[in-house]
């Protein structure tokens, strides 16, 4: 077992958007990892979110098919 991260629904507030505040914030997080041992890091977010998609993939992360499943009660 190594360790691993994942970040759910990275955040920016629409007035900060476009200040590279997103692309400051993978990087602290790659950071994290790094310093951490972490094998890898995964963000997740909405199938719709093209935005943040885009963003990700401008920064260096590869889209990967989802591997996560729910089980609503």
């Amino acid at each position: 077992m190594t360790k691993a991260w994942l970040l759910n629904d990275l955040f920016v507030h629409a007035e900060h958007r476009g200040l590279g505040i997103a692309s400051k914030l993978l990087e602290k997080a790659k950071e994290m990892g790094r310093l951490t041992g972490s094998k890898w890091l995964m963000l997740q977010t909405g199938f719709d979110n093209t935005n943040a998609q885009a963003l990700y993939q401008k920064n260096g992360w590869d889209k990967i098919p989802d591997q996560f499943y729910e089980f609503i009660l």
